[in-house]
């Protein structure tokens, strides 16, 4: 890659504007609650009340210490902690639209980390080909805003081969803290136990997919005739007529996203398909309010 059609600062004005307006609820405000992964963390201990309490949670050592009956108290996590996981393989470099796979992702990125940095919660940034390239712990502000989006917009950190069950295991080492991890990936070349390695994820962490493709991954056009086309991954060629191979093409593309999205759905990952020629911010909006209500 050589550098990315990308424009992200009539995105951020936008989003300065909606959050003035104070109509960016959905993500800042209504959204945070959507995320169900949210967890506990340990407050103080307060004494048992039995009107009120479980004899369960009586926590018996500390009881012993205090020679009261006590419980552990515990509140919600004031703020989420969310992990961008982002394909930068060599699928994610094509597009047949105004906008690469890849420089629409970015940009849904910037759109998304802004608007959850400004809701207060702690945003992140890993992304992946068939290894974890790069990775920005998740972090709150302006700083770790500019400095991931300097990150996903770096040319040199783009291609390679797609391997989501090694990339998947090799963040799971690395993320240790209970986050929400956002897959964006185009899904295109699954290979290996990347199904085991996702289920495991998916225990661990509360985990959403977006699968982004361009057209041209679900329909081919059959007035080209004769063309070459190349796999992006091992750089095999192969000639083949669009009109001949037009039907099996969709019908397998078709399958292979319905069978995704079981899949997504069986390890309870809440899914959005999307491609590159519909703008996002509609249908991030819908998707999450489907979300809230289930």
């Amino acid at each position: 890659m050589k550098e990315f059609k990308v424009n992200v600062n009539p995105l951020i004005k936008k989003l300065e504007i909606f959050s003035k307006k104070g109509i960016s609820g959905f993500l800042s405000g209504e959204f945070r609650s959507i995320f169900k992964g949210r967890g506990l963390e340990f407050h103080g201990y307060r004494n048992y009340n039995p009107s009120e309490d479980d004899a369960k949670s009586i926590d018996w050592k500390a009881s012993m210490r205090s020679r009261y009956l006590v419980v552990k108290e515990l509140v919600e996590e004031k703020n989420n902690n969310i992990l961008f996981f982002v394909d930068v393989s060599s699928t994610m470099s094509f597009g047949s639209a105004e906008k690469l796979k890849n420089e629409f992702v970015i940009e849904m990125f910037a759109s998304l980390s802004y608007t959850l940095l400004t809701g207060g919660d702690s945003v992140g940034l890993a992304l992946f080909s068939n290894r974890v390239v790069k990775t920005i712990q998740p972090n709150i502000g302006t700083k770790q805003y500019y400095m991931m989006l300097r990150t996903i917009t770096s040319p040199e950190l783009y291609e390679g081969e797609f391997d989501l069950a090694k990339a998947i295991h090799d963040l799971s080492i690395e993320t240790v803290r209970r986050s929400i991890i956002i897959i964006i990936s185009d899904f295109i070349g699954l290979k290996g136990n990347w199904y085991e390695e996702l289920k495991l994820l998916a225990a661990k962490h509360e985990v959403i997919a977006f699968v982004v493709n361009d057209q041209r991954d679900l329909i081919m056009p059959e007035e080209v005739g004769q063309v070459f086309v190349e796999d992006p991954n091992t750089g095999e060629s192969l000639l083949i007529n669009t009109k001949t191979v037009k039907q099996d093409y969709e019908r397998i593309a078709r399958e292979e996203n319905q069978q995704l999205s079981k899949k997504f759905e069986d390890l309870g990952i809440d899914s959005l398909f999307i491609t590159t020629d519909q703008p996002f911010n509609k249908r991030l909006m819908t998707f999450f309010k489907k979300r809230a209500m289930g």
